[in-house]
């Protein structure tokens, strides 16, 4: 198997949710103290340590590319999570945070480097689940330490008791018109902090407020509601998408990998 961002041989894992956040959700994670980890409707398995396969996505890198390339991509989201969930009450949906604090490595630096952290994450999902998506893009974004100019993020408070429990990594649900693909979604869930990661070639205005991209001047990030934040990707703008490209139907296209859901119960 070839690394998707260099093309060199790959040998090293990727973990579908990182283990700083395993960890600050559920602890250290044991043979005594273990994980469940469930796919949609499946029996729940069990998981009996940070580093077990069932936690990685089954697209390898080269060891390059997942540590000195993209390491501090990786500490860029794990000192903006950290932010999150230690501030002194919890994150709430509409809150404006302002997130330069967080990083030691200066506020631009910081966001592009949590940017890219989920076009890392993006890519490898789209190629375990066979997504017809190319990932050249991701990868030259990666290597090229720039921003992708497509990808957007949201942050989220989760605000659902339940969901507080899981740690979880959805499809990817696109969009094409056409033929041409003109959106994606999936999300990235652990205890109250979620993110919505969006591909898209257009976004309405009502929706920047929601969708941070590394080309915005702004200095503070606010939390959407993730029932609410970009859930219908592909109903809520089909319409007005196939009306300014003069198609009168869109095609959803959904990865058929599942919900991955972690908890520390197998219930």
């Amino acid at each position: 198997m070839q690394c998707w961002i260099c093309g060199d041989e790959a040998d090293t894992g990727e973990h579908m949710i990182k283990v700083s956040d395993l960890r600050d959700l559920f602890g250290h994670t044991t043979t005594q103290t273990p994980l469940y980890r469930k796919i949609d409707r499946d029996r729940p398995e069990i998981v009996q340590g940070a580093n077990s396969q069932k936690l990685k996505f089954r697209t390898r890198l080269c060891a390059q590319c997942n540590n000195a390339r993209t390491q501090q991509h990786d500490k860029s989201w794990e000192a903006l999570a950290k932010l999150l969930r230690s501030r002194p009450t919890p994150i709430r949906p509409g809150e404006v945070i302002r997130p330069a604090t967080a990083f030691s490595s200066g506020l631009r630096t910081g966001l592009l480097g949590v940017h890219l952290y989920f076009c890392k994450l993006t890519g490898c999902l789209l190629r375990d689940g066979d997504v017809p998506l190319q990932t050249d893009s991701l990868a030259n974004a990666i290597q090229a330490n720039a921003p992708h100019p497509n990808i957007y993020l949201g942050f989220l408070a989760v605000t659902s008791k339940r969901l507080q429990n899981w740690a979880i990594v959805t499809p990817v649900q696109a969009l094409f018109v056409g033929g041409r693909l003109v959106g994606a979604q999936w999300f990235y869930f652990v205890g109250r902090v979620g993110v919505h990661i969006t591909y898209a070639t257009h976004i309405h205005r009502p929706d920047r407020a929601n969708l941070w991209h590394p080309s915005s001047t702004s200095k503070t990030l606010t939390l959407g509601k993730w029932r609410n934040v970009g859930q219908t990707l592909t109903q809520k703008h089909e319409a007005s998408l196939c009306a300014s490209l003069g198609r009168c139907r869109a095609a959803q296209w959904r990865a058929d990998q599942g919900w991955r859901c972690l908890r520390r119960n197998r219930v």
